[in-house]
Order: C-alpha cells, then structure tokens, then sequence
C-alpha cells in the first residue's frame, strides 16, 4: 500500500509544482491582456476622434 502512495505522492507534487508556474503565467498574460485593452480602447478613441 505505501509503496504505491508513495509515488502518487511525488506525482502530486510535481503537478502542484506544475500548476504554480501556470498560474504565475496565467497572471502575467492577464496582466498583458489588460493593458493590451486599454490600448485598443485608446485607439478606438482616436479613430473616432480622427474621423
């Protein structure tokens, strides 16, 4: 039995390991996304100001 709890032990791990660095990504992309609408936003707003 702990033979085998063992080693899911160390494959949860590894996911949890795996799944912090994706989170940290995921904030950052949102982080890109957010300003990317401010920019589109911004430009939106030229465009109607252009014409």
């Amino acid at each position: 039995m702990n033979d085998a709890v063992l080693p899911a032990k160390c494959v949860h791990a590894l996911l949890k390991g795996a799944i912090l660095p994706a989170k940290c990504v995921h904030a950052l992309l949102k982080g890109a996304v957010l300003p990317a609408k401010c920019v589109h936003a911004l430009l939106k707003g030229a465009i109607l100001l252009a014409k």
